[in-house]
C-alpha cells in the first residue's frame, strides 16, 4: 500500500509534487494542467455567468459573466435583491429625506462631494465620488436619513450601509434594531444590522423603509446603502432608482481541463469568510451521480467536511472557527480509496473510491445551486 494508504506512487512519496492546476486567488496566479496562464485564461478553460453587480478592487464593477476576483480571493454568491431605491451614484436628493426624531431641530442632509474618503475604500468610482450627509452636530435628539423602498412581508431583513464621520443607528423604520449601532470613524467602513423577523404588512412606509440615524452631536456621511432579504449581508448591489438584482455567481470547469485523473491524485481548497447557504453546502461539488461532490460542508454543520462519491460519505472534522477563520481542506485519492483532512482536524479514510464525474463546480453543485453566500475561495490546487 502507498502512502497515506491510498496506493500513491513512490515518486509521488518522495517529493513533491507541482501542482497540475493552481488558483492562488489572492496572488492572482494560475497554472492551468501544467502551464502557467493567465487570469482570463484561466477562466476561459471553464464556465463562469452571473456574477456581476459587486463591488471588487478599486470601486469598480465586475461586468456580467466574469469571476468576482478581489483582494480577499474568489467570491460566490447566491442571488439577492437590494430593496432601497436610492441611487448608488446619486446627484440630488431624490428617494431620500431628513426625519427629526424629535419632530424639529436644527439638522441638515445634504449631498456632499467626498471623492478622497470614497476613494480610499474603494467606492469612488459606484458612487461618483458623492455621499449623503446627515449633519446633527447642533442637534439634542436623533437625526434620520431616511431611505426609500419596499420589501417584503415577514421575511428576515439584512441592513447595510458604508459610513465614516459620527456616532450613530442603522435599522429599519419604526423597529429598534439594537445590532445596528455604530461609533465614530475617520474613514468609510460598512455597518451591518439585522431585522430577524422581518417586518409585517403595514409596518412601514416607502418613503422611509430605511433608517441611517445620527445621534445628537455628530454628523456622518453614508453610501451604499442597502436592505436585502437573508439573514446576514451580501456584498452591495446598486441601485439606480429601483430595487437592484444580482444574479447568482456559476463557476465550472471539465474535470479534463484541469487535469485531473479520477485515478489518483489530490484536491486542496483554501476558504476565507463564508456563510453557509443550505444544508450539505458544496465546496466543489460535481456533475457525479446522485449529488456527488468532491468537498461539502456536512449537514449543518461548520466544522464538519466531507466528501460523497453518490453512494457514502467520508466525513473529518476541525476546532476551528471556519466562519471566520481561513481553513484549508484536502482530499487524496488512489487506487485504495481515499483520504480526507480538515483544518487542524484528525484525517479520516475510506476504501471507497472516488466520486466520478466529469465537471467540478465551485461552490455548488451541478443544478447550480450555490453552496454558500458570501463563500470566498483564497486558492485551490490539483496534483
Amino acid at each position: 500500500m502507498g502512502a497515506l494508504g491510498l496506493g500513491l506512487s513512490a515518486r509521488n512519496q518522495t517529493r513533491p509534487v507541482r501542482a497540475r492546476t493552481q488558483a492562488d486567488f489572492l496572488r492572482r496566479a494560475y497554472r492551468l494542467n501544467g502551464r502557467w496562464v493567465t487570469e482570463a485564461e484561466f477562466f476561459q478553460a471553464g464556465t463562469v455567468s452571473g456574477a456581476g453587480g459587486s463591488i471588487r478592487r478599486g470601486g469598480r464593477l465586475t461586468p456580467a459573466d466574469a469571476p468576482r476576483v478581489g483582494d480577499t480571493g474568489l467570491l460566490i454568491e447566491d442571488p439577492r435583491t437590494n430593496w432601497v431605491t436610492a441611487y448608488a451614484a446619486p446627484v440630488d436628493l431624490a428617494r431620500v429625506s431628513l426625519r427629526l426624531a424629535g419632530g424639529s431641530g436644527p439638522a441638515t442632509l445634504t449631498l456632499e462631494e467626498d471623492g478622497a474618503a470614497l476613494e480610499a475604500a474603494g467606492l469612488d468610482a459606484i458612487t461618483g465620488g458623492r455621499a449623503y450627509k446627515l449633519d446633527n452636530r447642533m442637534g439634542t435628539t436623533p437625526a434620520r436619513l431616511q431611505i426609500q423602498g419596499a420589501s417584503p412581508d415577514d421575511q428576515p431583513l439584512a441592513l447595510s450601509a458604508y459610513v465614516r464621520g459620527g456616532a450613530g443607528r442603522l435599522r429599519t423604520a419604526y423597529t429598534d434594531l439594537q445590532t445596528g449601532g455604530f461609533t465614530a470613524t475617520d474613514g468609510y467602513r460598512r455597518v451591518t444590522a439585522l431585522q430577524s423577523d422581518g417586518l409585517a404588512a403595514g409596518a412601514r412606509a416607502v418613503n422611509d423603509l430605511m433608517w441611517v440615524e445620527a445621534a445628537p452631536g455628530e454628523a456622518v456621511w453614508v453610501a451604499c446603502p442597502q436592505m436585502e432579504t437573508g439573514n446576514w449581508a451580501s456584498s452591495y448591489i446598486p441601485t439606480h432608482g429601483a430595487a437592484g438584482v444580482r444574479t447568482r455567481d456559476q463557476i465550472s470547469f471539465p474535470r479534463a481541463a484541469l487535469g485531473l485523473d479520477l485515478d489518483e491524485g489530490s484536491l486542496r481548497v483554501e476558504l476565507g469568510e463564508h456563510r453557509r447557504g443550505r444544508v450539505a453546502a458544496r465546496i466543489i461539488g460535481t456533475d457525479g451521480p446522485h449529488g456527488a461532490s468532491l468537498l461539502n460542508f456536512v449537514g449543518n454543520s461548520d466544522t464538519q467536511i466531507g466528501t460523497y462519491n453518490g453512494e457514502s460519505v467520508l466525513i473529518s472534522y476541525t476546532t476551528l472557527d471556519t466562519v471566520r477563520e481561513p481553513f484549508v481542506c484536502m482530499l487524496s485519492w488512489g487506487l485504495h480509496g481515499q483520504k480526507l483532512s480538515v483544518g487542524d482536524g484528525v484525517s479520516s479514510e475510506s476504501s471507497e473510491p472516488v466520486a466520478i464525474f466529469s465537471r467540478i463546480y465551485i461552490a455548488q453543485n451541478k443544478d447550480g445551486d450555490s453552496g454558500a453566500f458570501n463563500m470566498i475561495v483564497r486558492n485551490f490546487d490539483i496534483k
